[in-house]
């Protein structure tokens, strides 16, 4: 099964400092996730992460397999699950550029669960210095 969702239209920072945040507030590594739905949105974190929302409250920080280098410009993102849950080394995240038939699949590498309400306290934060 796939499922697709949208970009996040959160505060616009440096890489590093996305990806320096985004590192800051995950947690210790797990190897699965429970998923019914779709992504309610997700946030590219590097050239090999991404973040992606399940709820408004629930967000993980996958590391995907490097060289998946279509994640930064993909319009859109989806995910394979397994009876319900993403695990890692056995699914992938799955892009797909504007105007380009072929789908990329990027092997879920780790899988951290991330401090959503830290987050966007500290993006916030960030945004309002500059």
């Amino acid at each position: 099964m796939a499922v697709a969702g949208c970009a996040s239209n959160a505060p616009r920072l440096t890489n590093q400092q996305d990806q320096a945040l985004y590192r800051a507030h995950a947690g210790e590594p797990v190897k699965s996730f429970r998923y019914f739905g779709w992504i309610r949105q997700w946030e590219t974190v590097g050239d090999s992460g991404v973040a992606v929302w399940t709820k408004p409250d629930t967000a993980f920080l996958l590391d995907v397999s490097q060289g998946c280098l279509d994640l930064e410009w993909s319009p859109s993102l989806s995910m394979t699950t397994e009876r319900d849950r993403v695990q890692v080394g056995f699914n992938d995240v799955l892009v797909q550029r504007t105007g380009d038939k072929a789908v990329k699949r990027c092997r879920i590498q780790a899988i951290r669960p991330l401090d959503v309400k830290g987050l966007r306290n500290a993006q916030k934060q960030l945004a309002d210095l500059g």
